[in-house]
């Protein structure tokens, strides 16, 4: 678990989020539009899906036209039963139109989903309802989830025993094969009979990964996630003793083991605030360091990519230059009569040695960085002191040829920990902007290009010099002439001189965008004394001010919860926070202060590093703690996105002003971009600034059906409805 003061999680959180004026109105007054996309959405999936032969269609082209398909899935189909339900069970005026179509898709989950042989409920089966009958064919846990989610809503409908007696089939198959007695949790891929699949079936030696991409035998934060989804449904119409346990356990699970946390390390009372004074004080030296990124060249990942690559390009034409001339020196040494000649090859060999690619170079040019870093971007004398040393320990790899890897070195080797404890302000150069930058300096580009011109002087100097050399004037003609032709093509090496160095600012202006992007995130710069101040009055105001917790799902486990490094979806992190605030509501202990702090955590987490201050909207995925990757907006995560900003602006909002202006960007994002305003329906994917790339897209298929959107205008619209009763 990662440890921050108070304040530098503060100033992560003000350095990543533009404090815009506030959006005019409130959530409240969007009830009525979005109850009309509810109602809007539901005409379009209702009863157009419906397949007369059982169960839902698969696939509908992007203006609603039903295409040819050949499956039908577990998770399609549960989903569609289960939003006919719910919406059909919460909405007495639905409930004569979608009850039906409940009943149809939960016949459909019991007489062609349902294995009757072997028990559970198949992955896929033909779209006429024929069933797999290899035994290597997979089952899995993800799916399993759906039909028990499905089953349990259709009987909270139609209180007909035969639909909970489904739901607990499932569950007691389940439980049965897959529960794991010794590190809690669920496996989750199966052959047909039941057995878990923890490696490759023989049959299908290919298959290595489960349905969700967990690696087989290991466990995935998104299967578990909708256990608990489906667990808590199940209990609110079965309160059975061992499924409470089972519920209580996931809860526990998703809660401590599959969430990582920055813990807050406190000065006061060992609480999560920072004095107003201190606050202020740290406030020029931030803007002045702000100033400083606004002009920073940028360096991806790490500093050897973008300062180094054109040294090492400048290498290999070096080597390959220098090595022809090291085969006829070699052939001298080797074969020439007279010793004088054979003692001069071996002394030019060993000249021409240094011109060879050699670490050194880059472990001067990385000295030569760091000493940059230390001169304009470390503030703290006992940072810039530590930064020296750590500086080593990052070199220390790129001499190991790990340069990709370097700044996880400089963490390793305790720069972060130099950083919290010290609170300056380069956690905001390494994390906050997930980049290795430095301060603008015209040095840098001067003392760069000198450090080329200088090398390429150098070797032309050195093959002028072996020109002369007396002692080699009876060398073969033909290394004569290839001497002459290498210093006669100086202006070759001149011209590449300038072609690197004009490639390196060629490079430093493809940053141009990147670069805005910066400018973007840290808008209003300039006025941040005044920003920062707003943003702290409104989290708690007075002279003591709250800090935020912030935590991130990891994706992936072992068997025993050893978590796998993935990117985060910021989607189902905050789905993950409404999951859990409807288990503790189901088990009877709505106020649980752990599991809240956990939920707040995981949406604001997404909102400091997920979240698009510009155009709105959630990112798609991106490193923990640091900013988005995948800066894609999908279908589910905005609906994911939506209903979380409704229940924490419902549950904080008297108290944090950004639930509700998030949400009203959220919404109009959703709106203007998220759905057809041709066909209807929402779009699979847009790009970050809303555009629908072209192109035929599906409407719907085995993954996107109606479940998130319907049931995030669902919630949200009886949400707000709820929020602005008398």
């Amino acid at each position: 678990m990662k440890k921050l003061s108070p304040a530098i999680a503060l100033l992560t959180l003000f350095c990543t989020t533009t404090f815009a004026a506030e959006p005019p109105g409130k959530p409240e007054d969007l009830a009525t539009e979005i109850e009309q996309a509810l109602i809007t959405g539901l005409h379009l999936w209702y009863p157009a899906s419906v397949d007369p032969r059982g169960g839902f269609h698969s696939v509908f082209s992007s203006d609603w036209k039903l295409q040819p398909y050949t499956t039908k899935g577990i998770v399609q189909q549960a989903r569609m039963t289960w939003t006919a339900a719910e919406v059909a069970y919460r909405r007495p005026e639905w409930k004569e139109k979608l009850k039906p179509i409940a009943r149809h898709g939960i016949a459909f989950l019991r007489d062609k989903m349902w294995d009757a042989e072997c028990g559970g409920f198949y992955w896929e089966i033909a779209a006429d309802g024929t069933p797999p009958t290899d035994n290597s064919e997979m089952k899995h846990a993800y799916g399993i989830s759906f039909g028990i989610y499905a089953a349990a809503t259709v009987y909270e409908l139609t209180q007909d025993e035969a639909d909970l007696q489904l739901a607990k089939d499932a569950f007691f198959w389940l439980d049965r094969f897959g529960h794991d007695k010794r590190h809690g949790g669920y496996r989750e891929a199966f052959y047909r009979d039941g057995r878990p699949m923890l490696t490759p079936p023989e049959e299908r030696p290919q298959v290595t990964t489960g349905k969700v991409g967990e690696p087989l035998g290991g466990k995935s934060m998104n299967t578990h996630i909708h256990l608990l989804e489906a667990f808590t449904v199940l209990y609110r119409v079965w309160p059975d003793p061992m499924l409470r346990s089972r519920l209580e356990e996931l809860l526990l699970i998703i809660r401590d083991k599959v969430t990582k946390s920055i813990e807050i390390e406190s000065d006061t009372e060992k609480e999560n605030v920072i004095a107003r004074e201190e606050l202020q004080e740290m406030l020029s030296g931030i803007a002045q360091m702000m100033n400083s990124v606004y002009s920073a060249n940028e360096i991806r990942r790490s500093f050897y990519r973008y300062l180094l690559w054109p040294i090492e390009q400048i290498d290999e034409e070096i080597d390959e230059q220098v090595s022809e001339l090291k085969k006829l020196l070699e052939e001298v040494k080797t074969k020439s009569p007279l010793p004088a000649n054979r003692a001069k090859a071996d002394e030019v060999l060993k000249t021409l040695t240094k011109f060879e690619t050699e670490k050194a170079k880059y472990v001067e040019a990385g000295e030569g960085l760091f000493k940059l870093l230390k001169e304009n971007v470390a503030v703290s004398s006992k940072i810039r002191n530590n930064l020296e040393t750590v500086g080593q320990d990052v070199i220390f790899e790129l001499e190991n040829n790990d340069a990709l890897n370097a700044l996880d070195a400089a963490e390793l080797m305790g720069l972060e920990v130099t950083i919290y404890r010290a609170r300056g302000l380069l956690y905001l150069v390494l994390r906050c902007i997930d980049n290795f930058a430095y301060s603008s300096n015209e040095n840098i580009q001067n003392d760069f290009e000198q450090l080329l011109v200088n090398r390429m002087q150098e070797l032309k100097a050195e093959l002028e010099r072996i020109q002369t050399e007396p002692a080699l004037s009876n060398l073969p003609v033909l290394f004569s002439r290839k001497i002459e032709a290498v210093v006669a093509d100086r202006e070759r090496w001149e011209t590449l001189t300038k072609n690197y160095v004009n490639a390196v600012k060629a490079r430093r202006a493809m940053e141009e965008p990147m670069l805005a992007d910066i400018r973007r995130i840290l808008d209003g710069v300039h006025d941040m004394q005044d920003n920062v101040m707003i943003a702290a009055d409104n989290m708690g105001g007075g002279r003591r001010i709250v800090i935020p917790s912030l935590a991130a799902l990891w994706q992936f486990f072992e068997a025993d919860w050893t978590p796998k490094e993935h990117l985060v979806s910021f989607g189902h992190d905050v789905e993950t926070a409404f999951l859990m605030e409807e288990a503790i509501e189901v088990l009877g202990r709505p106020d649980d202060e752990e599991t809240l702090r956990v939920c707040r955590a995981l949406v604001d987490h997404s909102l400091l590093f997920g979240w698009d201050n510009r155009y709105g909207g959630f990112y798609h995925e991106g490193a923990s703690f640091a900013l988005a990757e995948d800066r894609r907006k999908v279908w589910w995560v905005q609906a994911e996105g939506l209903n979380a900003l409704c229940f924490m602006y419902k549950r904080y909002g008297e108290t944090d002003r950004q639930y509700g202006q998030k949400f009203i960007a959220q919404w109009e994002f959703i709106k203007n971009h998220m759905i057809d305003a041709e066909h209807g329906g929402w779009f699979n994917t847009v790009s970050e600034s809303g555009v629908h790339p072209p192109g035929e897209h599906s409407k719907a298929n085995l993954w996107k059906t109606a479940y998130h959107e319907i049931r995030a205008l669902l919630n949200v619209a009886e949400g707000l409805k709820e929020r602005s009763a008398p």
